[in-house]
């Protein structure tokens, strides 16, 4: 089973910038804010905003921050204008594209900076891409991480490929893949696009084929044999190895224990993660959620907890604890 480090977490890609024609910042942000959450909210049914921002206020009041200080980001290549033509975009793209990251080309800036430039947001930059963000303030414009490269410490892919480690190896590194599309061969080594299944033996070296997953609660499935489809986790739907049936997600509150209880269903967190659980194995192991920490509170980015994007928990050389921390393109 692969670990899908985006998860919900489908944070802007995009740099919204400063100055415009006759749409103001503020309107501009709103609308491009509505139209994300919105987009999160249909796409997964609503289970995408209670596990990244826990309500959609939430969602709401992150996104258009997340869109004013991009706009005020120096050497940006938008413009309120061309957000609202973004926002546009977003209301006709199919959610495959959102799950795969497939921006669309209304929302995709190039700014004035040089690759090796520090950046804070894409849209500063001539390549469209300031990789180096995961756990800094600010990062450098230059290219993504080649398809099948390495994106552990960095996790900038380019648009339609995603970061994905394997599990259960020492040392397996996270890769930029473009996900099996339905139809396709499936293994261990490349997972299916989101909303599809891999059925047939995942043994280490065999491959499957990648079909629709269940979306009704109360569907068939089975875990153990993948002789059917599992559950479309995007939707907020998980299979109970006990009933063989695709059962909703819970999601719990900071404090609360998480991973798959007593009755074989799984608990998630809302507005933030779940530390210390394993879903896999014949045992599997509770956790606790840790709520998203607010701006300017300490984080820690391997046990927890993280940060409400669009701030980014900002660590020291070899040191995963550190202060969550808004991007601020005045400042890159």
């Amino acid at each position: 089973m692969l670990i899908r480090l985006r998860l919900f977490c489908l944070a802007p890609l995009l740099a919204l910038a400063a100055c415009g024609g006759g749409t103001s910042a503020d309107t501009a942000c709103a609308d491009v804010a509505a139209a994300r959450c919105n987009q999160r909210s249909t796409c997964t049914n609503g289970a995408g905003i209670t596990k990244v921002y826990g309500d959609l206020a939430t969602c709401l009041a992150r996104e258009k921050l997340a869109c004013t200080n991009a706009l005020a980001a120096k050497s940006t290549g938008n413009t309120p204008d061309r957000v609202e033509q973004c926002v546009a975009a977003l209301k006709t793209q199919s959610c495959s594209d959102y799950f795969a990251g497939n921006a669309p080309a209304a929302c995709v800036n190039a700014g004035a900076l040089t690759d090796g430039s520090a950046c804070a947001f894409a849209g500063q930059c001539s390549s469209t891409y300031c990789v180096g963000l995961t756990n800094a303030a600010c990062g450098t414009c230059g290219q993504p991480v080649a398809s099948g490269g390495d994106c552990s410490n960095d996790g900038t892919c380019a648009r339609g490929q995603t970061c994905f480690n394997t599990p259960g190896s020492m040392g397996a590194m996270a890769t930029c893949l473009t996900e099996a599309a339905a139809g396709a061969s499936c293994s261990r080594a490349m997972p299916c696009a989101t909303g599809l299944s891999c059925v047939g033996t995942l043994a280490m070296g065999a491959t499957g084929t990648c079909m629709p997953a269940a979306t009704t609660a109360g569907a068939s499935c089975d875990p153990t044999s993948r002789s059917a489809p599992g559950c479309d986790r995007s939707v907020g739907l998980f299979c109970n190895a006990t009933s063989k049936t695709c059962t909703a997600i819970t999601f719990a509150a900071n404090g609360a224990a998480c991973g798959v209880g007593s009755d074989g269903n799984l608990i998630d967190c809302s507005g933030g993660a779940c530390y210390g659980s394993m879903l896999g194995g014949p045992t599997p192991t509770m956790g606790t959620c840790k709520a998203d920490a607010p701006d300017g509170a300490a984080c820690d980015s391997a046990n927890g907890p993280g940060c409400v994007a669009p701030a980014r928990c900002v660590t020291g050389a070899g040191s995963s604890a550190g202060t969550c921390t808004l991007p601020d393109g005045a400042k890159c």
